[in-house]
């Protein structure tokens, strides 16, 4: 997902240099494009990412110390402890979640035509996400163990209320686009409200499987949105803590969705 976030990115910088410039600093921040020329046809551009590659890095060192350095040790806090990859991972997961929850909010402004009641509502919600991720990340870092992501509330209520966010702001770009003269047509706006659907099916999903991986049963049931079962397996919780796993794949999921929109 990342190496399709990567192409996406090319694709943004060739064809979408007019931009407004608060639209490529999102896309700078959360994605892949670091360099923005303001020329359309120009190649002079880096691909470098910022919260998305630190992500990436934070959670593959994790779960390599996890999976293979502590594969068959003996010693009973490997899993559990703390590395300085969840110390990234962790916070970046929220960061770039509420980023990309904004930009659908601004989106919604728009194609609501300034519609003050449905974008507060939506910025607020994502804000408690965002307020209950920050709480869930110190409270971590302060335990400085796993174990308190599988016994903490926190991160199934934040990805309770980030599910909310995502069906609400499909529900209304479906409402205000969607017009019975256009099913079966294909058209731009017909398009767009395809892709809004889908890129909200597609983050909304993982996260209802993140607050299941944080329920009292301990069951992990991991399966992505848009009928594509990637990875299916039911775990028992106790001292291998996969409740993480949803959460790995949740930022790829926002950055494509930024990028597709």
């Amino acid at each position: 997902m990342y190496g399709v976030s990567l192409v996406q990115s090319a694709y943004y910088v060739w064809y979408f240099s007019n931009d407004l410039v608060s639209i490529k600093l999102l896309v700078l921040l959360v994605s892949s494009v670091s360099w923005l020329h303001t020329s359309r046809y120009t190649t002079d551009f880096f691909l470098f990412s910022m919260a998305d590659i630190l992500h990436l890095i934070g959670v593959t060192e994790s779960h390599w110390n996890k999976l293979v350095l502590c594969h068959r040790r003996d010693a009973a806090t490997c899993e559990t402890d703390l590395t300085w990859g969840t110390y990234v991972a962790v916070p970046m997961n929220y960061v770039i979640t509420f980023a990309i929850q904004c930009f659908y909010c601004q989106r919604v402004w728009i194609i609501t035509g300034n519609k003050r009641g449905v974008t507060a509502t939506i910025l607020l919600i994502a804000f408690v996400q965002f307020a209950l991720g920050t709480c869930a990340t110190i409270e971590t870092l302060k335990y400085g163990t796993i174990k308190f992501l599988e016994t903490t509330p926190l991160v199934p209520l934040a990805a309770g209320v980030s599910t909310l966010c995502d069906i609400v702001i499909t529900t209304v770009v479906f409402k205000h686009l969607w017009r019975s003269e256009l099913r079966g047509r294909s058209n731009v706006l017909h398009d767009l409200v395809v892709i809004f659907v889908n890129m909200g099916a597609l983050t909304w999903q993982p996260d209802i499987d993140c607050r299941w991986c944080g329920s009292k049963y301990r069951l992990f049931a991991y399966n992505v949105g848009l009928g594509v079962d990637w990875y299916r397996q039911y775990l028992v919780q106790d001292h291998h803590y996969w409740i993480g796993a949803p959460a790995i794949i949740i930022p790829r999921c926002y950055v494509n969705s930024l990028l597709a929109v």
